[in-house]
């Protein structure tokens, strides 16, 4: 492949991003919360609506909800949208999505399109703003979530385009995550593919490609700090310029600081670190050992927080069962706390070398430190050196995954002569051992600034996708760029592509609330097989993921005889099959 530009098809125009995740823990814009008149909320949203100011009282609405106390007294009949106030960096608003003119979803979907045009009012473009799945479970659809998925999503896509703004839909539950991106899929047309000409084949194929991958669980993330970026967590030479200016190094000095390796920057920084008294006498002259201690829990304090990116979630909701990054930080744990479900403390998520992951747990690989345990931070060209000679099983289990999988670099620069030197010695490895697939990459690296020498230096090994380039190059070969906030609004937009694609698990079949969206979905595909629902052999019929399921089973292959290969009507004689077992065996009557 070499290297590939993404362009937007939808240029400047802002688009829709769906994140399995914690919407209170979303570092976003401004946050939409769906409430009823009384500002009666789910109680989940709870933290978020205090951290904004909001009064919460006792409710008798039932339990796992509360009561913002002043919503009621700020609403009238022609406003239900109000914001509370700001939570950190974000507006957080309030809509009342149950009054009673809202008896059917048009009217929910043409109240959540007037709240978020009012809330984007005060917003700059390119901004996000994200919302939870509205009007379901006490919303007052909850029983048919198929009318507000079919009617809400095709809004949003409309809206988010029309108000230049991103969009983050947010589904707590695996089932409405899935549900939702294979309604989006199956309705994807020739004219939304991620750009035009021969630069959107390659990047459709691309796509394509990492998201069978993703499907197989050999799609391994590899995270930099660059993914990090805009949940308070400072780009790197941010961080070391922060601690330069701790240590009196001058504003004149810094371009000459950066100029240097990371770990030489830091050893100036130490160096130049002051005195600090010790509390008991006079201040002392601290060792180079504690000046790195001290700069180590600085760092702890920059980037440590409760907040994650959309970037880190859209890969957390690819559910990939391992992931390896350099960022010290948590992120990536909470994003993937928030998508499996698990504890706030990260029960059922696991950090590598930290613990040993658990059977059928996913986990991370942090191989340059972590926050939770500052000392492991690697920073100095002495912990460089340490990591060189000492992390060893580290560095075997990175060069496995190169060996058995393929990385996705996400937000990392390619600097480090670390991972270097371990991904040239995969490939010179597999080049020996003179493998059918020697000259298949170990990776895709998403690169925001597109760097021609960087390709021809990695050519080969690493295949890459540039977000950067305004589209085909023009007269005299000349390229023409866009600035690094459009660059990373279109990485998000592969991304969310990415999780769309690769999301084929359907934990909604079966669910009752979901039939309208099954059998609608069925019913697209039985009467329009040639149409967008089998474009590009990425959509998948409700039938067809349910005769996959049986499939495990044995069921499925003398059904499909049966119906002549038609999914839908194998699928009913597997599943017929299926509950004359379970009546047989007397599971069921």
């Amino acid at each position: 492949m070499g290297a590939v530009s993404f362009v937007d098809a939808a240029g400047s125009g802002g688009r829709l991003l769906v994140v399995q995740g914690d919407l209170t823990a979303l570092a976003v814009d401004a946050v939409l919360v769906p409430c009823d008149g009384d500002g009666n909320v789910h109680a989940g949203f709870g933290s978020l609506l205090t951290a904004a100011g909001a009064d919460l009282v006792q409710t008798t609405f039932g339990d796992g909800f509360v009561k913002v106390g002043t919503y009621a007294a700020q609403v009238d009949e022609a406003v239900s949208t109000v914001c509370l106030g700001i939570a950190g960096e974000r507006q957080v608003w309030m809509l009342d999505t149950t009054v009673e003119t809202r008896e059917d979803v048009e009217a929910l979907v043409s109240a959540v399109v007037c709240a978020l045009d009012r809330i984007a009012s005060g917003l700059d473009p390119g901004s996000t703003v994200a919302l939870p799945l509205v009007g379901v479970n006490a919303g007052g659809f909850g029983s048919s979530y198929f009318s507000v998925i079919t009617h809400l999503i095709p809004a949003l896509e409309s809206l988010a385009s029309h108000l230049e703004i991103d969009i983050v839909l947010v589904t707590r539950a695996r089932a409405d995550y899935a549900a939702v991106q294979h309604f989006r899929r199956d309705r994807l047309t020739p004219d939304d593919a991620a750009g035009a000409g021969d630069a959107a084949d390659e990047a459709e194929q691309v796509l394509t490609e990492l998201a069978d991958l993703a499907r197989k669980g050999q799609l391994v993330p590899f995270i930099g700090a660059g993914a990090s970026m805009g949940a308070g967590a400072p780009s790197w030479w941010a961080l070391l310029q922060s601690l330069a200016r701790d240590a009196g190094i001058s504003d004149d000095e810094l371009p000459a600081l950066q100029e240097l390796y990371a770990s030489d920057a830091a050893m100036v920084i130490a160096r130049r670190s002051q005195p600090s008294p010790d509390g008991v006498g006079p201040a002392h002259e601290p060792s180079m050992a504690e000046r790195y201690e001290q700069i180590k829990e600085r760092i702890r304090a920059e980037v440590d927080g409760d907040l994650y990116t959309v970037t880190q979630g859209l890969i957390a909701g690819l559910a990939l069962p391992e992931a390896v990054t350099t960022n010290y930080d948590r992120q990536y744990e909470l994003a993937n706390t928030a998508t499996s479900g698990g504890a706030a403390d990260g029960a059922g998520f696991d950090v590598v070398p930290q613990v040993r992951p658990r059977p059928g747990s996913p986990w991370v690989l942090k191989i340059h430190g972590d926050v939770a345990t500052p000392e492991s931070i690697v920073i100095s060209r002495d912990d460089y050196l340490r990591f060189d000679r000492d992390a060893g099983p580290a560095a075997g289990m990175l060069q496995s995954r190169m060996l058995t999988g393929h990385l996705l670099f996400v937000g990392y620069s390619m600097s480090d002569e670390n991972i270097v030197r371990l991904a040239r010695d995969v490939q010179r490895y597999r080049e020996a051992m003179a493998a059918d697939d020697a000259q298949a990459p170990v990776g895709t690296v998403l690169e925001l600034v597109p760097n021609l020498l960087r390709h021809q230096l990695w050519d080969g090994t690493l295949d890459f996708v540039t977000f950067g380039v305004a589209g085909p190059a023009g007269a005299g070969g000349v390229v023409q760029r866009i600035g690094s906030g459009e660059a990373a609004r279109r990485l998000r937009v592969f991304l969310d592509r990415l999780a769309m694609y690769a999301c084929d698990d359907a934990p909604y079949l079966l669910d009752a609330k979901y039939r309208d969206l099954v059998t609608g979905q069925s019913r697209i595909v039985e009467h329009d097989p040639g149409g967008a629902g089998q474009e590009g052999g990425r959509q998948e019929s409700a039938p067809g993921e349910l005769l996959a399921a049986l499939e495990a089973l044995g069921a499925a292959a003398s059904a499909v005889e049966h119906a002549g290969g038609q999914a839908s009507s194998a699928a009913r004689v597997a599943a017929a099959r299926v509950g004359e077992l379970l009546a047989e065996m007397g599971w069921v009557r």
